[in-house]
């Protein structure tokens, strides 16, 4: 999974079990890359300036989507999916 940042955003990111991997104020312009099964559940602020793509295809996060923010997990094929409420 990739995500580019076209604007300042903050992230969340947690591995497979629950622990962070990385959380902060990104940068515009900046670019974060995670490996196959790296990642669970994800938190995006700012998200219409958040582009996230999936094997190489844009992923469509308006459906994880409120207030700007974004919410989705990861499944165990790596498809994004709501989370788990």
């Amino acid at each position: 999974m990739s995500i580019s940042f076209n604007d300042e955003s903050w992230l969340e990111v947690f591995d497979t079990e629950g622990k962070p991997l990385e959380k902060g104020l990104i940068a515009a312009g900046e670019r974060r890359s995670y490996e196959p099964g790296q990642v669970s559940r994800v938190t995006l602020g700012n998200v219409s300036a958040v582009e996230v793509s999936q094997r190489g295809e844009s992923v469509d996060l308006s459906a994880f989507s409120k207030s700007n923010v974004a919410r989705f997990t990861l499944s165990s094929d790596g498809s994004v999916v709501p989370p788990a409420e």
